[in-house]
């Protein structure tokens, strides 16, 4: 071989090995061979475009597809017919929140009058007055009609969410018919009653908590006639709040039947 081509094929060699860099076996990159780099934002967008073809070419996940005998992710369970506390603001009732903070600041006005009968009683030399007398067996048999009228509207709740229309409808009718019985008690009684609410103080503060009670319990079955009324008229897309209606109305039941306990131990039982 002339010596004039042996320097040509070492340059040659040494190009080549320059070129190739280290672990790449032949795979390099000519010197010469200039790459543009990308711009974060182009960078950006190959990557979502890669990850997008890549989500395209896996097979759909079965984790989000409901599985019978597998609870929802999101807990929308219902606590007497009325969406828990995992439901979305649209699912909750507005009218069951209302509700309840309205009868805690009714059970503050019946503490405060509830304190004020302590007051009284505790100051007086003689607590009930001689004048008075009432009828303590009477009034707990009506306490009993009262309590039993709870139970009743309780199975109508119960039935209502249940989807039993009729069996609802007889119970929360029966409750109407208890509640009545024990308001027209109440009124026979203020009429034998010797005394009036200008009497003394017992007069007053009698009067007071007994009558307030039965306002609210006049409320109360305006409220569950209405609320029957309602139910019973409901199509099947109003059914689910008309339900939610009866519950609440329960609820308000329930409150005025624990408020009369506390009223008839107070006035018919210590006193």
């Amino acid at each position: 071989m002339p010596a004039a081509t042996r320097p040509a094929r070492a340059a040659t060699s040494r190009s080549a090995l320059v070129t190739r860099p280290p672990g790449q076996n032949g795979a390099g990159t000519a010197i010469g061979r200039d790459r543009t780099p990308q711009s974060p934002a182009r960078a950006a967008i190959t990557a979502a475009r890669r990850h997008q073809r890549e989500a395209a070419r896996r097979p759909p996940s079965t984790d989000d597809r409901p599985v019978p005998g597998r609870p929802v992710a999101r807990d929308t369970a219902t606590t007497g017919g009325v969406p828990g506390p995992g439901a979305t603001a649209a699912e909750r009732n507005p009218l069951a929140v209302g509700v309840a903070i309205w009868l805690g600041s009714e059970l503050m006005f019946f503490a405060g009058l509830f304190a004020s009968f302590a007051s009284l009683a505790a100051s007086a030399d003689q607590w009930p007055p001689p004048d008075v007398h009432l009828g303590v067996a009477r009034s707990a048999a009506f306490t009993a009609v009262l309590l039993v009228s709870s139970l009743t509207v309780h199975l109508g709740a119960r039935a209502a969410e249940g989807g039993r229309r009729d069996a609802a409808l007889g119970w929360l009718a029966a409750t109407v018919a208890l509640g009545a019985g024990f308001l027209t008690n109440q009124v026979l009684e203020y009429r034998d009653l010797g005394f009036g609410i200008d009497t003394h103080a017992y007069g007053t503060i009698f009067y007071l908590l007994t009558g307030f009670h039965g306002l609210h319990v006049l409320a109360g079955l305006v409220l569950l006639a209405l609320m029957a009324r309602q139910f019973a008229r409901a199509t099947p897309g109003t059914t689910p709040r008309a339900t939610e209606h009866v519950t609440v109305a329960s609820w308000y039941w329930h409150f005025v039947d624990v408020v009369w306990v506390g009223v008839f131990t107070a006035v018919y039982l210590l006193s």
